[in-house]
Order: structure tokens, then sequence, then C-alpha cells
């Protein structure tokens, strides 16, 4: 991924005093993320379902089994998961 160069490549574009503050997200199974969590899951498959079949990525039918199958792990009590997020930012120079 591109986070471990972000801090660098904003230096190569001309920008000063870089910064970057991570952040990280337990998405798990009874933490008050999940539900969110649960939620942009089945927003997504759903969202992404017609674009995935019109592209001939997958079927209709494929696509329903696999959003079956990941509803049914996701809700399971030993569920687990994170996500993290990294924000970056500089100065950029004063042009003469």
């Amino acid at each position: 991924g591109i986070t471990p160069v972000l801090g660098w490549l904003l230096r190569q574009a001309g920008y000063r005093d870089v910064n970057m503050q991570s952040y990280f997200f337990d998405f798990s199974y009874g933490t008050s993320l999940y539900s969110s969590y649960v939620q942009d899951i089945e927003f997504v498959f759903e969202a992404a379902r017609p674009l995935l079949v019109q592209a001939g990525v997958s079927s209709q039918g494929e696509l329903e089994n696999l959003y079956v199958q990941v509803l049914e792990q996701i809700r399971k009590e030993d569920f687990r998961a994170m996500g993290y997020l990294l924000t970056a930012w500089g100065r950029r120079p004063q042009e003469a």
C-alpha cells in the first residue's frame, strides 16, 4: 500500500514539516463499532453488486452466495476485524 511511503511522497512533492497520525479501529463482534461495520458491509455489497455483474466479474448467483457467506461469518461471536487510517499533512513552501 501507499502508507509506508506517504511521508516520503509528500517531501518529494516539496512539502515541509510533514507529519502523520495513525488511527486503529476494532470492528470485532461486540465492540461499539461492530454494528456500523456490518451496515457498511451490507451497503457495499448492495451498491457494488450491479456493477460487478455488469462488468462480468461475477454472476448474480455467485454474488448472492458470497453475500450470505460473509453475513454468516461476520455475525458470529468470534468475528474479529481491525482497520486503520493514516492521515498525513505538511506545509507547502511559499512561492516567490
